[in-house]
């Protein structure tokens, strides 16, 4: 089966319905490429979603986020990279992406105080 890197765009032959990446060094420069972008996009992103729908800091994070996300896009098109979507839809239907996150059960921290034990002095 031939397939398109979502790193590259190379074109690569694979057995695997789910490989999505020509060689381990693409798959780990995409990896390190989402993750620098990352801890870029969420603050961003939390700070969107906690003041949403608000004038200021909601608006200005929506526009801040929706302007690096497009910049993001152009930098994977330029380097020849196939659409996100394609990763995105591939990776979501594998069960590996982030979808996984909200299936399971939230649990809320306990607001009790940390009961500390001090070790006795001797």
């Amino acid at each position: 089966m031939s397939r398109k890197c979502t790193w590259c765009g190379g074109v690569f032959a694979s057995v695997n319905p789910t490989k999505q990446f020509c060689s381990n060094a693409h798959q780990q420069a995409f990896a390190n490429w989402c993750a620098s972008r990352g801890k870029v996009l969420l603050p961003i992103a939390l700070a969107w979603r906690t003041q949403r729908g608000k004038k200021g800091v909601g608006s200005d994070a929506l526009k801040e986020m929706t302007r690096f996300l497009y910049q993001c896009a152009a930098e994977l098109t330029d380097q020849g990279a196939p659409p996100i979507a394609k990763h995105y839809s591939a990776t979501r239907a594998s069960g590996t992406g982030v979808s996984h996150w909200s299936d399971r059960p939230r649990s809320r921290p306990s607001r009790q105080p940390l009961a500390l034990s001090v070790p006795a002095e001797e």
